[in-house]
């Protein structure tokens, strides 16, 4: 770890050991301190929904870069039958044209599937967008989502 002067040129000069692995701590227990409070208001909107988990499942995982994302999204429109309801930000549906799900989506609709999508719709976005409109996505506009990720099925066959 290095602490830049204010100083032009910019001089960088090492940290101290003892202070180096202090600052290390605190990242690591404020992220802890963010994780505690985003697994309460977990646990608080799951009662408001009146969430039961599932048998079936014993382990979640926390997705934290697109290609994760991805990675556990495509099985998910794989295995889809009927409707899949997805809100996604603008740079959801640039990472969708990119990584394949574009390709899995039309796969559920060649199926019979019925694919509806919210999006924030804007300008950079248009010709991914009109890619979702060609493989017969259905697609919504809403101003200033504010959503990650959400996709929601009735019926899984």
């Amino acid at each position: 770890m290095v602490r830049p002067s204010l100083d032009a040129p910019t001089v960088y000069a090492a940290l101290d050991l003892d202070n180096a692995l202090d600052s290390a701590v605190k990242k690591h227990e404020s992220e802890l301190r963010e994780m505690e409070v985003r697994k309460l208001e977990l646990h608080q909107l799951a009662q408001q929904q009146q969430f039961r988990p599932s048998d079936e499942v014993t382990t979640f995982k926390i997705v934290k870069i697109v290609k994760e994302l991805v990675a556990a999204g495509i099985p998910l429109f794989d295995s889809m039958q009927e409707e899949c309801r997805a809100a996604i930000p603008g740079l959801g549906a640039v990472a969708a044209s990119l990584f394949g799900v574009n390709d899995a989506v039309a796969a559920c609709i060649q199926r019979g599937g019925d694919v509806r999508t919210i999006v924030d719709i804007s300008y950079p976005i248009i010709d991914n967008i009109r890619e979702m409109l060609s493989i017969g996505e259905e697609v919504y506009h809403i101003h200033q989502l504010g959503m990650i990720f959400r996709v929601t099925e009735e019926n899984i066959v």
